[in-house]
């Protein structure tokens, strides 16, 4: 460390020698680094940590060279610079990198000082710490100095080790132009009084553009809006301006300016300021401001404040504005260009909710509107009165007051209605019409329609009171017309009510909202006042009393009106009418009004409840009908028993209870026709159907189960309502089918549960969880020997049974966790009488239900009971359940008898299938029915017979077959689900048969010797003893060897076959056809026949050449006319020729076969086929 400091002193101390003893540069300056003695002499390298620094290469370029271990800590000043304060210089030199490995980045700055070291180089030229340049770029830096004198550019390289090398190939310094400073503190002022003036004010700058002292200034240009203005010459550097603008400035506005100062270098650089002025000229006035309306009856006040300003903010003559008012609705302009006091009044008549509108004006235009608030305002609403709702604005006209809650009416828009919807009980919400123009001697009817927005739940109500006074005020509201009206509903219903005024004047109608509720929100809608013609209010006191001991006959009594449907007392009534339904019962014509009536009805059409109305007249018009429903009139039937008492003794029920003594319409019942209707269930059995005998009654039960009994009493008026009985266990034993699946727990009483080891661990009902069906559960201990033993049960001797039931275990993880049972069956429902074992040693190890099912007899009719035991030694703890125990008798019918299948005559290709339906049980035991019989063709079904009876015979008609053959049925009947063994039974051949062979072939020679006569005996059957049609049989008769059909369709068992054939020996083959079915071939014995040579005549011989079979030759005729003779096979080859024929030709070497023998006479051919055998 104490040598890095020596070396930097030793440094400072040469380049402080170097710089006193050489010359300044001036400006401008250029470098090249090609003088190696000139760099050595003027500049200056400054290594700071010993690494590699700056120097030059034979390329004339100075290099920094990277240090592999060091970071770069180097300097390159310049020679001693004379430099201008005031003046703008501007430094360019060449620059590349080298990189080694293509990552490397080098960091350069570049700084000016007055001294070379680094302590004084702060002012920073250039900087950057990225720098890869792979090809020589040039590099500017435009700068000023804040003093004359010396100056030293730093070229500072602080790359880091082994980040590559740094070149610098030329340097440049010039001078620059320089240009004042932009000007920035422009002020712009309008003019006085909407004089088309503007005041400017400013600061010429004492800087030019590189923040140097300016050292000239020749002026100032003006603009307006981008336009120049003016220019000032000969401006003071750095002193304030000020110039009025009053260069034809035509019209009013905002205008923008800006300064630009300038020198003999030119304009000031960089974007100047825009300042906008102010408003110049006269301004359009602003809107009024204060706006408010009241009201006074008809009298409205509109006041407002004046514009003070324009809506520029610019200056307006206030003595000169006028104002434009109108009034809404209907937009009535009241004032085109008002310019009296301020405020204005205005008048109106009709009663209305009223906004004003204030628009100012002057010369120079129209200023905005100011819209007032709304007032209601005018004389009152004539009547007839209506308010829809259908505008916001219509709301206007009511007075809502908030006397007690939170929130107020207010107007709802998705409604179209008025709407509150506080709850903070108890409320006091208040809404008002506005003013009703009433009158005295007059009759009025309000309407209105009201509900609530969800009637969903009972605390969603509110309460309405309908009031009536002369304000809108809750003080003036001191008239009741309804005192409450309950809104439950969520459907609009209709409110009327009547009322009169006992003076003349304007009134309104109140709706009080009050009392306890919730949030739920009340509508009103369609409210109307109508004036109505005088109508009396509707009777009082309107009674039916019906007749004693079931008479049919009521009196209707009432009190006759004395006052109108609105409450204003009225002179006489025309009439009264009582109805019975619609039915007219009675008028009375001029009642006195307060007066009682009464009538008796006596056309009752039967008995019953009856509705009955009065409506009062005045005139022909009609009051509001008073109506009352009647008590029971007549007969009525009877009311249900009370006091219903079951009782159970072995198999006897003792059922008792109290009759009724009045009717079930609290009507009066006849007690001597009085009777019962007893039904017992389950099964819904009759036990009595009109029981008039003495109680309690007593019902004998044999089947043990749980009953109820219904005791309906009925008169001769008609039946009354059934009573039903608690649930009572009775009877000696179940009847089979058993069923039980314990959905209901209280069955379980009918089991018989035994804790075997005593220790309080036994079967239990238990519904756990809730997602299942329920079910018995046994938990134990240790050990275990548990019963669950059924109710009696009631079995026959010799009858099959199947008991079955489900079993699992909770969880199943572990053999440890195995249950075993047992199942037993005895004569009694302990543990020691239960000794037959039906199933022993049942592992259940699973936790998924499995069914248990086991066969059995008992050996004697009566009750018997079957045990479920749970038994082991080891412990367990996972419980066991068993669910749906079920017994049911096996009735398995025995095969039918009698099973035949004949087929049809004459080939028909179907089959009658009969037999005999069993009668009796695999066991031998009568049955008294089937549920079903099923007929197969094989193993097609072809029928089901459903219900067949039991001993009756069954008869089908199988149709179906396509194909003749021998076909198997089979029959099997069914009790339920229980089948009957197969009875089979096979047919014979049904449908055509393929014929049998003919037989007792015979062919005999007759005179002539090629003449052979056939005879043969038919088949009567097919080759299956099937039928064969005798309409179609037919032969075909085959000659060989030569193989000739003499025919194919033979009827008769003859033939005679008289070709004329050469000698030889001949068989026939003949097959029976019916039906397109071949038999199989018949055969001849050989026969010799033809015409032999030694019986034909010489004339013959001359004529005709033959074959002679015994001497296997052909016979030449001796007249000499064959000449040639050639033999071909059948295939058509030459197999030999004999030219010049003069004796008979040998074929006795020819192999058997057929041969085509051609033979020439010169001209003609002879041809004949012969056979060698």
């Amino acid at each position: 460390m104490k040598r890095t400091i020596l070396l930097y002193i030793l440094s400072f101390i040469l380049s402080t020698i170097t710089i006193n003893s050489y010359a300044q540069e001036t400006i401008p300056y250029s470098f090249d680094f090609s003088d190696e003695e000139i760099f050595n002499r003027d500049w200056t390298i400054l290594d700071l940590n010993e690494g590699s620094s700056w120097g030059l290469n034979d390329q004339q370029e100075v290099v920094y060279k990277f240090d592999k271990s060091l970071p770069g800590d180097d300097w390159l000043f310049t020679p001693g610079l004379q430099l201008t304060k005031g003046k703008a210089y501007k430094l360019s030199f060449l620059i590349k990198t080298e990189r080694p490995y293509r990552m490397e980045k080098e960091k350069l700055k570049v700084t000016i000082g007055n001294e070379k070291t680094p302590e004084v180089q702060t002012i920073e030229l250039f900087k950057d710490e990225n720098c890869i340049i792979s090809y020589y770029a040039t590099k500017e830096a435009s700068f000023s100095v804040s003093e004359s004198g010396i100056w030293y550019i730093g070229f500072y390289c602080y790359s880091g080790a082994w980040e590559g090398n740094l070149y610098i190939k030329q340097i440049d310094i010039t001078t620059e132009a320089t240009y004042p400073a932009p000007i920035n503190d422009l002020k712009v002022t309008a003019g006085e009084n909407g004089a088309l003036t503007a005041n400017l004010s400013w600061t010429n700058p004492s800087t030019n553009n590189m923040g140097g002292e300016l050292s000239s200034l020749s002026g100032t240009k003006i603009y307006r809006d981008g336009a120049l203005i003016e220019t000032l010459l000969n401006t003071s550097i750095g002193n304030p301006v000020e110039w009025t603008d009053n260069n034809q400035i035509e019209q009013p506005g905002k205008y923008v300016y800006k300064v630009v100062p300038f020198n003999e270098d030119g304009d000031a650089l960089g974007t100047p300021k825009n300042v906008t002025s102010p408003w110049i000229g006269e301004d359009t006035p602003n809107a009024v401001t204060d706006l408010i309306a009241t009201a006074d009856m008809q009298t409205v006040s509109v006041d407002f404040t004046p514009p003070t300003k324009g809506k520029n903010d610019g200056w307006v003559n206030t003595q000169e504005l006028s104002y434009k008012i109108l009034r809404n609705p209907g937009n009535v302009t009241l004032e085109e260009a008002y310019k009296g006091n301020i405020p204005y009044m205005d008048t109106v008549n009709e009663l209305a909710s009223y906004t004003y509108t204030v628009i100012p004006y002057n010369q120079v235009g129209q200023g905005n509107s100011t819209i007032s608030n709304k007032v209601v305002a005018g004389t009152a609403k004539d009547i007839p009165y209506s308010e829809s709702f259908d505008t916001s604005e219509s709301f206007d006209l009511f007075t809502s007051i908030d006397g007690k809650g939170d929130r107020n009416w207010s107007y709802a828009s998705t409604e179209k209605a008025a709407q509150y919807w506080g709850g903070t009980s108890p409320i006091d919400m208040w809404l008002i019409t506005p003013r009703l123009n009433l009158q005295t001697n007059k009759n009025y009817k309000l309407t209105f329609y009201t509900r609530i927005a969800n009637a969903r739940y009972a605390e969603n109500t509110k309460t309405l009171k309908i009031t009536l006074g002369q304000g809108a005020t809750i003080e003036s509201q001191n008239q009741i017309l309804k005192d409450e009206i309950i809104v439950d509903y969520a459907i609009y219903e209709k409110q009327e009510i009547r009322f009169f005024v006992k003076e003349d004047g304007f009134w309104n109608i109140g709706f009080n909202c009050f009392g306890d509720t919730n949030y739920e929100t009340i509508y009103i809608d369609d409210i109307s006042v109508e004036e109505e013609e005088l109508t009396p209010e509707k009777v009082s006191d309107l009674t039916v009393l019906p007749e004693e001991n079931g008479v049919l006959a009521a009196t209707i009594s009432w009190k006759n009106s004395a006052l109108s449907a609105a409450g204003s007392p009225i002179n006489f009534l025309s009439k009264v009418e009582l109805y019975r339904g619609t039915e007219l019962l009675n008028t009375f014509d001029n009642p006195e009004l307060g007066a009682e009536e009464s009538y008796i009805d006596t056309e009752l059409p039967e008995a019953g409840k009856y509705t009955y109305k009065v409506i009062s007249y005045i005139g022909d018009k009609a009051g509001e009908e008073a109506t009352v429903s009647s008590p029971w009139i007549g007969a009525d039937v009877p009311g249900a028993i009370t006091d219903l008492n079951i009782t159970v003794e072995g198999e006897n029920v003792t059922i008792n209870f109290t009759p009724p003594v009045t009717g079930e319409n609290d009507g009066w019942i006849d007690l001597t026709s009085l009777n019962y209707l007893i039904v017992r269930n389950p099964g819904e059995v009759i036990l009595e159907e009109a029981y008039k005998g003495a109680l309690p009654y007593i019902d004998n039960i044999e089947e043990l189960n749980g009953y109820t009994y219904t005791i309906t009493p009925c008169s001769s008026a008609g039946t009354g309502s059934p009573t039903t009985s608690e649930r009572i266990v009775a009877g000696g034993g179940k009847n089979i089918p058993f069923n039980e699946d314990f959905e209901q727990k209280e069955n379980t009483e009918f089991f018989t549960i035994i804790d075997g080891n005593e220790d309080n661990y036994k079967w239990h009902w238990t519904d756990w969880p809730k997602s299942v069906s329920p079910k018995m559960e046994y938990y134990g201990g240790d050990s275990a020997d548990e019963w669950l033993i059924t109710p009696n049960l009631k079995l026959k001797a010799n009858q099959k049974y199947k008991l079955s039931f489900l079993t699992k275990l909770d969880f199943a993880t572990s053999p440890d966790y195995t249950r075993t049972l047992k199942v037993t069956i005895g004569e009694g429902n302990t543990a020691d009488e239960q000794n037959h074992i039906l199933m022993s040693d049942i592992k259940v190890d699973y936790a998924l239900y499995r069914t248990q099912e086991v066969i059995f007899q008992v050996d004697k009719d009566g009750y018997w009971n079957i045990g479920i035991n749970c038994y082991q030694e080891t412990s367990s703890s996972s419980s066991i359940y068993i669910d749906d125990i079920a017994v049911e008798e096996i009735n398995m019918p025995a095969g039918v008898t009698e099973l035949n299948a004949t087929p049809d005559e004459n080939g028909a290709l179907a089959v009658t299938v009969s037999w005999m339906n069993t009668t009796v049980s695999d066991t031998g035991l009568p049955i008294n029915r089937l549920t079903k019989a099923e007929l197969y063709k094989g193993t097609q079904l072809l029928q089901t017979f459903n219900d067949p009876i039991p001993g009756v015979k069954e008869t089908y008609i199988d149709d179906s077959i396509e194909e003749p053959g021998k076909y198997q049925y089979k029959v099997i009947t069914y009790i339920d689900q229980y089948i009957s063994p197969e009875t089979f039974i096979e047919t014979e051949w049904v449908g055509p048969d393929t014929p049998n062979p003919v037989t007792e072939l015979t062919c005999t020679i007759s005179d002539d010797p090629s003449t052979v006569i056939l005879s043969f005996k038919a088949p009567t059957n097919g080759i299956n003893n099937g039928w064969i049609n005798p309409d179609d049989l037919h032969y075909k008769i085959v000659r060989s060897p030569d193989e000739v059909i003499l025919t194919d369709n033979l009827k008769e068992t003859t033939l005679i076959d008289n070709e004329q054939k050469p000698f030889g020996t001949y068989r026939y083959t003949i097959t029976a056809i019916a039906d397109g079915k071949t038999s199989a071939e018949t055969v001849s014995d050989p026969i010799e026949a033809g015409v032999n040579p030694d019986r034909i005549s010489p004339d013959n011989r001359q004529s005709q050449l033959y074959y002679d079979t015994q001497k296997e030759s052909l016979i030449v005729p001796t007249d000499g006319s064959i000449k040639r003779i050639l033999i071909f096979n059948v295939a058509g080859t030459l197999i030999m020729g004999v030219e010049d024929v003069t004796d008979n030709v040998s074929l006795s070497k020819l192999p058997t076969g057929i041969y085509i023998i051609q033979a020439y006479d010169g001209k003609t051919i002879q041809q004949i086929k012969i056979s060698k055998l």
